[in-house]
């Protein structure tokens, strides 16, 4: 206690003094354009619950009142904290990536306490704060105004919270956690688990599973989403998932270090034999772009299951990365974006890496910093360019005609970019100026109307469609009514 208590200044200090020039680089890093239809439902809730308390917004005078969907109402802690900045004066999309960067620069700190805490190394984490930094996947997807920067970033505060037996404060920030990404929810619940099981662990783990009950139920009175209950199917699974996992921690951390390398050697097999066979490309790519830190964190990973006290930590990681790609691969095997939220759990394992019994550490620190140059020196991906509701909202605000409502396959985005316009669901019946632009095609693509084509608009950079193909077509405009939509 004393020792942790003597080197807290100093934690606290770098920390701080590190936080504002990895906020400044994720803000530069920003991505011009909002991910859709993502970024513009968390705005549309941000704007409701600025305007009166709930995560939802009428469109406009006369328009359409407009839910999130199930998966965007499920993460509401997002948008209420681009909300308090819009309220302190702070535009909505400058809030928005402000959130999203001090977040991101968070996730870099917190991987380095994190890794610090486990290794008893500066130079530990150090190596965990370059992985941050270094990856390419990390540093594009964290671009985007979204949750996923928030959620790693209390995600890892949780996770030090408990290692300093701070039990409350863990489950306090597990709920947030949860609130920002719902399928954190799994490992508080193995964690949960685990921590019932051992009986040194018992007493914090119910302390900290109290604190988490009532935040989170707290918060959910506060912001009120629209939420609604998973199936009975997949509530079963993810709690089944959450105890095997769990089952699976208090087995190996019993187990010797080849006991450990062979869960890990089997868990890669099959990751591997999923990707290649076409089953999880969002993996392959992120593997492809992300190699040099995958190595890294594998050779930490190694390195600690060699040692008895560090063993538990890296079967921890290893087994949160697995269950959260699973949920991921589930959810969308063709995005890389979701397995790069796990990047911060294997820039954690790299800081294993530099600190290897002193038999191996001079061959292991310079390779593992050797990786870390080799990711630096592939560059960061190309950025993705502003989306197209930007340019066609603005073409639409100067039709003599833009007092009608908007009837939209994307009322979420004109909803935003068009506040003071009336933005209605192209649906069978709607009326007014009808937008068939690429997100119709795409989302709506038997939209049928009747009436009179009026403009003929620039689609500007054009519409990013979900495989990553872009439609440049011009965005045609109807006066008119809505006949069918299927």
């Amino acid at each position: 206690m004393t020792h942790r208590l003597r080197h807290l200044p100093l934690e606290a200090a770098l920390a701080i003094g590190a936080l504002v020039p990895f906020a400044a680089l994720r803000l530069h890093q920003a991505q011009p354009g909002l991910l859709y239809p993502d970024g513009y439902q968390y705005l549309l809730m941000a704007k409701g619950l600025a305007a009166h308390g709930r995560p939802f917004l009428t469109l406009g005078p006369g328009g359409d009142t407009l839910l999130p969907s199930v998966d965007a109402a499920a993460k509401p802690l997002y948008p209420a904290l681009v909300a308090l900045l819009h309220l302190l004066g702070i535009g909505w999309i400058a809030a928005a990536r402000l959130v999203n960067a001090v977040a991101a620069a968070l996730t870099v700190v917190l991987a380095a306490l994190l890794a610090r805490r486990l290794t008893g190394s500066w130079l530990g984490a150090a190596a965990a704060a370059a992985g941050c930094l270094v990856s390419r996947e990390l540093a594009f997807w964290s671009g985007f105004a979204g949750p996923d920067s928030l959620a790693q970033a209390l995600a890892l505060a949780t996770a030090l919270a408990l290692l300093s037996r701070r039990p409350y404060r863990g489950g306090i920030l597990a709920a947030l956690a949860v609130l920002a990404r719902p399928e954190l929810v799994l490992l508080a619940l193995s964690a949960a688990l685990v921590g019932v099981a051992l009986p040194q662990l018992r007493q914090s783990a119910l302390r900290s599973s109290l604190a988490f009950a009532i935040a989170l139920a707290a918060l959910l009175a506060v912001l009120r989403p629209p939420l609604a209950m998973p199936a009975p199917g997949i509530l079963a699974t993810g709690i089944a998932a959450s105890a095997l996992t769990a089952a699976c921690f208090l087995i190996l951390r019993r187990g010797g270090g080849r006991a450990t390398a062979l869960a890990a050697g089997v868990i890669a097999a099959v990751a591997l034999t999923t990707a290649l066979t076409g089953r999880s490309a969002g993996i392959e790519l992120w593997a492809r772009h992300d190699w040099p830190l995958l190595v890294a964190g594998a050779v930490g990973f190694l390195v600690a299951a060699r040692t008895a006290h560090r063993r538990p930590a890296a079967i921890g990681l290893l087994l949160a990365g697995t269950m959260l790609a699973l949920v991921y691969w589930e959810k969308n095997p063709g995005s890389e974006r979701y397995p790069a939220l796990l990047t911060p759990l294997l820039a954690v394992l790299v800081g294993f890496a530099v600190v290897a019994p002193p038999a191996t550490r001079r061959l292991m620190a310079p390779a593992t910093a050797g990786l870390l140059a080799l990711g630096l020196a592939l560059g960061a991906p190309a950025p993705s360019g502003p989306d197209a509701f930007p340019t066609v909202a603005r073409e639409l605000h100067t039709l003599p005609l833009r007092r009608l409502p908007v009837v939209t396959a994307a009322p979420d985005a004109y909803g935003v970019l068009l506040s003071r316009q009336p933005v209605r669901v192209a649906r069978p019946g709607a009326r007014g100026l009808i937008v068939m632009d690429g997100a119709q095609r795409e989302y709506s693509p038997r939209l049928h109307v009747a009436g009179r084509v009026v403009a003929r608009l620039d689609p500007g950079p054009g519409f990013l469609r979900p495989d990553g193909t872009v439609d440049r077509r011009a965005v045609t405009v109807v006066l008119g009514t809505v006949v069918a939509s299927s």
